[in-house]
């Protein structure tokens, strides 16, 4: 449901920024999704770094430092390849979802402008991450520190990405984050939390 909205809004703001007779395309372009995703560089922070034991051979994860220790929070980073067949099926959806619910004046109902493929994009890409970021939390049991995924620190640059970005291949990237290890009375252990993304 929470995607269906995203794309909607997305849709929406696509389509308003071809209206818009101001619009332009400048170096940092729009924001097409939440603010989950923050690009950082390096802050210079000492670290004592154990490697977690590799459990998915598409994540390889590090315990950077303690964070909070009365409440088990540690700083993880994680450097994830997406597969190919998954960009592919993500980028082929969601563009699916977009050109179903944007009608771009100037162009056929379902038609997305050349001009705004980039931001579309963007969208695929972040999406990707998103999932990624996901499959590595459920792989190691973690759960966000806040919870709900907003302060990961992608090390990435969103531009860079897009230029390399090529649906069916795999697209790899690196992040921080604060997390804890999962509650036991959660309901859904790590195994059935692990299935669930990587079915989807």
């Amino acid at each position: 449901m929470a995607r269906q909205a995203l794309v909607a809004i997305l849709a929406s703001v696509l389509t308003a920024l071809c209206c818009s007779q101001a619009f332009a395309f400048v170096g940092t372009g729009i924001n097409l999704h939440s603010t989950r995703w923050n690009s950082c560089g390096t802050r210079g922070m000492r670290m004592e770094v154990e490697e977690l034991e590799q459990l998915n051979p598409a994540i390889k994860g590090k315990k950077l430092e303690i964070v909070d220790e009365a409440e088990g929070v540690w700083k993880y980073e994680f450097d994830i390849e997406a597969p190919g067949p998954r960009t592919q099926s993500l980028h082929h959806r969601i563009l699916r979802e977009i050109k179903n619910k944007s009608d771009f004046p100037g162009y056929r109902k379902g038609e997305i402008p050349p001009r705004l493929m980039p931001e579309a994009t963007k969208y695929v890409i972040e999406e990707v991450m998103n999932e990624g970021l996901q499959t590595a939390l459920a792989t190691y049991n973690l759960v966000g520190a806040k919870g709900d995924g907003s302060e990961a620190d992608i090390k990435n640059d969103i531009e860079d990405m897009l230029k390399v970005f090529k649906p069916g291949k795999p697209l790899s990237f690196s992040c921080t984050f604060d997390a804890k290890p999962k509650p036991e009375d959660e309901d859904g252990g790590p195994d059935d939390d692990a299935a669930a993304v990587d079915a989807a």
